[in-house]
């Protein structure tokens, strides 16, 4: 790629003008006769056969940039994707969607435009810039050494603005990631904006975003203006200070028209490149600031990380085992603290509390979206932290409070949790969850596109098509976090029938705002601030008349529903 362009530049540009230089000597000093015409014709040749060798490089030299450009473009999109999924949920708890996405999509358009810059800027400068150096050379010393003082002067003007330049990019970008993680917030909750009226002040936050994002750019863009003009000025003068030294020359007899014209076409050859070559270092600044945001991100470290050298699984039945465990999220004040608690294989648990508890946080550090700090957490005797990530959650079947759906078929986001399952087997589970009769009720049935988020199903339908996803899992722990709550009372109750037949044989951990839903448990936790106060079945918490009973009694009265 590199040595096809150099070459290209030598035959295009200073083989060409070499040429034209020689037709030009033939033409003004010889009279015109056949003789003059024959050798000047060879020169229009050469020059011109020069040109189109010049020409076929080029075109090799642009090929082989597609080529390896689109495979490391795809290399670092992918990469971006691994690297992204390899960190934590609290890390994407954190961050914008559309923030991460604008982020991903700027890195690898940085990358297109910095080799692109490298290549066709900074590359056919320096060829460009020698070739030049070497032609006024041979020419005259003296020329080539004006032309080396301003090259090194012009250097030393670009590395001096190129910081400043760069702060300004750094913080248009980071205007420009705010102003795409607050549009994109905006459009996924634009129910509430609707539903509340607040179009006119989420505009005015919107526009304060959009602002700032204006400020940064015409800062970043007027600098870049500035400095133009003083890479202009310095253009001018060394074409001024190396024409006027070759028209001295000319004068003395020491050079001939030709070199005259051989100079102006290096001296246009060279300022053209280089003026192209200021907007291009203002650009390459553009996309480093552009790549700054994931670059970061890739370099952030793993919060939770796989062994490097995993065990064998040994999940297979699904017994819970929690020791002197200790949890905070961050620096915050410990969740959990010296927590033990055993679930032996094919209990049935129900977790209840107020908010904050610590009952969702249970779940969060079996399925290791977050690492404890202190203690052991073991499944079927097995650290979790000794098999890698994807391997223990194959293990558990997971059913969250609002699950998502992927903007696919509804085949496809059923049979996600088995990837090469049957149409009998998705729809034999679509039939247990009771999702079957509204599926088959669509004009495209299991083909049905459900959105973004499943926005096009209503949240029992997507609450049903979760719970499908889960019976064609058919793993040996069942976590669920309020699985029926978006379901009508008759399809929660056809629903509740196939999940005592989906508990059976297998570890269950449910979290109830409802105590009516988890009453049949085997046992049920009664949480509070990170720590299990009361611990029995229904029948025995009552019995106590404790903070399980208050909670009993509220919800019987009609108190909390």
């Amino acid at each position: 790629m590199f040595l096809s362009f150099g070459t290209a530049f030598v035959f295009a540009d200073f083989g060409f003008s070499y040429f034209m230089k020689k037709i030009i000597d033939v033409i003004s000093v010889q009279t015109v006769a056949v003789a003059t015409w024959q050798q000047a014709s060879t020169y229009v040749l050469m020059a011109f056969a020069s040109m189109f060798i010049g020409i076929i490089l080029f075109r090799i030299g642009d090929w082989a940039i597609v080529y390896s450009q689109t495979r490391v473009m795809a290399d670092l999109t992918n990469h971006c994707f691994a690297v992204l999924s390899n960190h934590s949920y609290t890390f994407f708890s954190n961050s914008f969607t559309g923030s991460l996405v604008a982020k991903t999509r700027r890195f690898v358009r940085s990358f297109e435009s910095m080799h692109d810059k490298i290549v066709y800027a900074f590359w056919f400068s320096l060829v460009k810039a020698v070739g030049a150096t070497i032609v006024l050379f041979w020419l005259k010393p003296v020329l080539g050494f004006m032309m080396i003082g301003w090259i090194v002067t012009y250097g030393l003007m670009v590395k001096i603005l190129l910081p400043f330049q760069l702060s300004r990019d750094l913080v248009n970008a980071e205007s420009d990631t705010a102003v795409t993680g607050q549009l994109a917030d905006a459009i996924t909750g634009i129910l509430n904006i609707k539903m509340f009226g607040t179009r006119s002040a989420e505009r005015k936050n919107f526009d304060t975003y959009v602002s700032r994002q204006q400020k940064a750019r015409s800062r970043a863009w007027n600098f870049k203006t500035v400095t133009d003009g003083f890479k202009a000025i310095s253009m001018m003068i060394i074409e001024f200070a190396i024409m006027y030294h070759a028209l001295y020359l000319w004068l003395n007899g020491e050079i001939t028209v030709g070199s005259m014209v051989l100079i102006q076409s290096v001296l246009l050859i060279v300022v053209q490149e280089f003026w192209s070559l200021a907007r291009s270092v203002a650009e390459f600044t553009t996309a480093l600031a552009d790549s700054d945001e994931m670059t970061s991100i890739i370099t952030l470290p793993i919060e939770v990380q796989d062994p490097e050298v995993p065990e064998e699984k040994r999940i297979n039945q699904g017994s819970i085992t929690f020791a002197d465990v200790q949890f905070s999220y961050q620096e915050g004040a410990p969740i959990l603290q010296n927590f033990s608690l055993s679930i032996p294989f094919g209990q049935r648990v129900g977790l209840v509390g107020h908010s904050g508890a610590g009952k969702s946080t249970l779940f969060k550090l079996i399925l290791r979206f977050a690492d404890i700090q202190k203690g052991n957490i073991s499944i079927d005797g097995q650290d979790i932290t000794a098999i890698t990530q994807d391997v223990l959650r194959r293990s558990i079947s997971y059913v969250p409070q609002d699950p998502i759906l992927f903007h696919r078929t509804l085949f496809e986001n059923i049979s996600y949790a088995l990837t090469d399952a049957t149409s009998q087997e998705v729809m034999q589970a679509s039939v247990s969850a009771h999702a079957h009769e509204f599926i088959t009720g669509l004009p495209m049935g299991y083909e049905t596109l459900v959105g973004e988020r499943g926005i096009k199903l209503s949240g029992g339908e997507r609450q049903r098509v979760a719970l499908a996803r889960v019976m064609l899992k058919d793993a040996p722990v069942l976590l669920m976090d309020e699985a029926t709550s978006s379901l009508d009372s008759i399809s929660e109750k056809y629903i509740q029938d196939n999940l005592e037949t989906l508990m059976k044989g297998r570890t269950v951990l449910a979290i109830a705002h409802r105590i009516s839903t988890i009453s049949q448990m085997d046992r049920i936790l009664v949480m509070d601030k990170g720590k299990i106060v009361e611990d029995g079945n229904h029948q025995e918490l009552l019995d106590k008349n404790g903070v399980y009973a208050d909670l009993w009694n509220h919800q019987v009265n009609g108190f909390i529903q």
